[in-house]
């Protein structure tokens, strides 16, 4: 069959791959949603905690916002298109 697809004069397609929109969507939602996430976390626990709570709670919650904003800017920047 190799030798049959070689001895064409026309560019023969094998494969087509299916869209990728899901995907792109997938990822821009993920990336949103972690944007989303830092910011209600950051208001939440930093500019308005809890009364009575520790202020190394306060900034290990700043901590993890910061890694799923780093998080949701991976995923902005990593889709290509």
């Amino acid at each position: 069959m190799g030798q049959s697809l070689a001895r064409r004069s026309s560019p023969t397609l094998l494969y087509q791959s299916p869209t990728f929109k899901l995907f792109f969507l997938g990822y821009y939602l993920a990336g949103g949603f972690c944007f989303a996430y830092s910011v209600v976390n950051f208001r939440v626990h930093y500019l308005n905690p809890v009364p009575g709570i520790s202020e190394s709670v306060r900034y290990s919650f700043v901590g993890i916002t910061l890694f799923v904003a780093i998080a949701g800017l991976f995923f902005f920047t990593r889709v290509s298109h």
